[in-house]
């Protein structure tokens, strides 16, 4: 959040994933994480999608593909917690009719040439699916890959897909969306291609209780002049961020303003230094200020927003204020 990114843009597709994450975040009206509630990615307090750039198929078998993607996003000092794939069950009437069990393998690319069929592989993840009409998307653990990835800052990265029947032999449906059919439309494919979605942690706050909006907010039972938390409604539309933060679009950050007069009464949460600080500005007032009206207690908000490349979202903490005090 230190500048705007570069957003090239606008018309990007939010994949519907990031959007439900987010929405996941929000949920609990008393507590609000630095940490994703998802099991493998509980350390985790960034996610980034990635979307498919780029697709090469196998000369011989048309469910053997390379998947390209840029994530070169990946912040070098950031730890990668857990990197999953998201294929989406393909809807055509051949695949979701069909009761037929299949394998999905996801390979590593030690070595990607041009020809898909000369690539060096390792073996990362593998699924046996079914898909019906209302199947998710199905979502394979390939962190190995992008803990490569962000070593090695290539800037397009890859990984191989085999679809294949469940015994192992060839298919010739195609049960997951892997390219862009002839009718399909641009936004319509945008919302069906592979996506790849990287949890990382960047070692900033962990939990932190969140307030409802009154908590701690004694406003009515302080003197004005005071200090005290006092509202500050942020839209990013006002600062010019709305091109590129998704939501939320406006939040209550709140402030501390206020005197800390002598003597400090125990409403102002001050400490033991700005007790003796007042005392002393009582006795040289042009020498010693009074305390600073400050935020002790600050807690986090989710912010999903576009970066360039894909969508980020992001727990970023600091960003409300729960109370204030005389420091």
């Amino acid at each position: 959040m230190k500048e705007k990114p570069a957003v090239r843009n606008t018309d990007y597709t939010i994949p519907q994933y990031m959007i439900d994450l987010y929405h996941q975040q929000m949920d609990d009206p008393e507590y609000m994480s630095t940490h994703f509630n998802k099991d493998d990615a509980y350390h985790a307090n960034t996610a980034r999608s990635f979307a498919h750039i780029g697709t090469k198929t196998h000369p011989e078998d048309h469910n053997m593909v390379n998947v390209y993607f840029n994530t070169t996003d990946i912040p070098s000092h950031e730890q990668v917690i857990l990197a999953e794939l998201h294929l989406f069950p393909h809807n055509s009437s051949s695949a979701t009719n069909s009761s037929e069990k299949y394998k999905v393998e996801v390979y590593e690319l030690v070595s990607a040439p041009h020809s898909v069929d000369q690539s060096i592989t390792r073996l990362i993840d593998t699924k046996v699916l079914t898909n019906t009409a209302d199947s998710p998307a199905h979502q394979l653990d390939i962190t190995p890959a992008a803990q490569m990835w962000q070593q090695r800052k290539t800037g397009l990265s890859a990984i191989q897909i085999h679809v294949k029947k469940y015994n192992g032999e060839r298919t010739h449906t195609n049960h997951v969306r892997l390219r862009r059919s002839a009718a399909e439309s641009e936004s319509e494919w945008a919302a069906a291609k592979p996506q790849v979605v990287i949890f990382t942690h960047d070692s900033t706050l962990s939990r932190t209780k969140r307030g409802s909006g009154k908590k701690k907010n004694r406003a009515t039972k302080k003197v004005k002049s005071e200090c005290q938390r006092r509202e500050m409604a942020v839209d990013f539309k006002d600062v010019g961020w709305e091109d590129w933060i998704l939501a939320p679009k406006k939040y209550d950050a709140y402030y501390c303003h206020g005197a800390c007069p002598f003597p400090l009464s125990d409403h102002l949460n001050a400490t033991n230094h700005a007790i003796i600080q007042t005392l002393m500005s009582k006795v040289d007032p042009g020498a010693i200020p009074q305390a600073c009206c400050v935020p002790t207690d600050l807690s986090p908000i989710s912010m999903l927003y576009l970066n360039g490349k894909g969508v980020v979202l992001k727990n970023y903490p600091d960003m409300v204020v729960e109370a204030c005090g005389c420091r």
